[in-house]
């Protein structure tokens, strides 16, 4: 299907990015899609909401977050289908890797192209479980 075509279940999304102003609005383009969304602002508060809320469907993060740890840590930490986003440029290495791994998004983007890539990490998700 087509990015503009893509369908998504709605759900709980577990939103991490530090910024405030991207925070509210990808929240925003996610609550227009139907969604739940609990906001983290870094890979700590992220882990934290992942082992005390239930019915989690999803989890959209930045990449480059405060701290050590980047959006890729959640990789290891979390089953659930995840999207990484970024706006650090194409030549960077934490950019490369989050593109190797499937979903993902290069800041700033459209309300479809957020649609398309959830879909694509559920696919992903639904694939390594098969």
């Amino acid at each position: 299907p087509s990015a503009a075509g893509a369908t998504v279940a709605r759900g709980l999304v577990v939103l991490v990015e530090e910024s405030e102003d991207l925070r509210m609005s990808i929240r925003d383009m996610l609550m227009a899609q139907g969604h739940l969304v609990l906001e983290a602002t870094s890979i700590h508060e992220a882990e934290a909401l992942l082992a005390s809320v239930p019915d989690i469907a999803y989890v959209l993060s930045d990449i480059h977050l405060s701290g050590a740890r980047t959006g890729l840590d959640l990789v290891q930490i979390t089953q659930l289908p995840l999207t990484l986003m970024t706006s650090l440029p194409v030549n960077d290495p934490l950019h490369q890797a989050a593109a190797q791994r499937g979903a993902f998004l290069h800041k700033p983007f459209s309300e479809d192209a957020l649609r398309a890539a959830l879909a694509k990490a559920e696919q992903t998700q639904d694939a390594a479980h098969e």
